[in-house]
């Protein structure tokens, strides 16, 4: 498999991000929101991938592309699991940085890597319930949602509890 980040891999079809976002469900793993879609039938089973960095909270586009770099080279270091277990008719998947602190890389892949486990335990769980995948039915939405990917939603709120610092840096940050 190569390690590079190929246009191929990227969500970039303005029907497909519009379709993403529309039919999409999505869950936050600090500092990230990601959003899953299935694909489109005659994708090949490929994964692709949107990744988005907010100008309202990030003003200076040396820092949007900073932090797009971190994300980008976290899902590529780490996407292989995600891609043994991609659905047949593929997988979209949007990545977006949702915090106003520039966060160091460890902390992105470890975000990064938390995401892309909820998306393979929702497609596995996809995949085991019977009748899921009959040749005839069309693509459900929710095929790789992450909803409830980690228990309960109190358990799913307390995870996203512990993992989020404080927020005191919300307070002091004026741009």
């Amino acid at each position: 498999m190569s390690l590079k980040f190929s246009k191929s891999e990227r969500l970039s079809s303005s029907r497909a991000i519009e379709s993403l976002f529309s039919s999409g469900e999505g869950d936050f793993a600090y500092p990230l929101r990601y959003i899953v879609a299935p694909g489109v039938a005659g994708e090949g089973g490929r994964v692709a991938v949107l990744v988005s960095v907010s100008k309202r909270n990030h003003k200076r586009a040396v820092t949007r592309n900073l932090l797009k770099r971190r994300i980008r080279e976290a899902y590529r270091l780490n996407r292989a699991a995600l891609l043994a277990a991609c659905p047949p008719e593929g997988l979209h998947l949007g990545l977006i940085y949702t915090s106003k602190k520039v966060e160091d890389y460890p902390v992105i892949e470890a975000s990064v890597r938390k995401a892309i486990a909820r998306v393979i335990e929702k497609i596995k769980a996809e995949a085991a319930r019977p009748g899921a995948n009959d040749a005839g039915n069309a693509p459900d939405t929710s095929t790789c949602a992450p909803d409830n990917a980690s228990g309960s939603a109190s358990e799913r709120a307390a995870d996203r509890a512990s993992n989020c610092p404080s927020d005191r840096h919300l307070e002091g940050a004026s741009q």
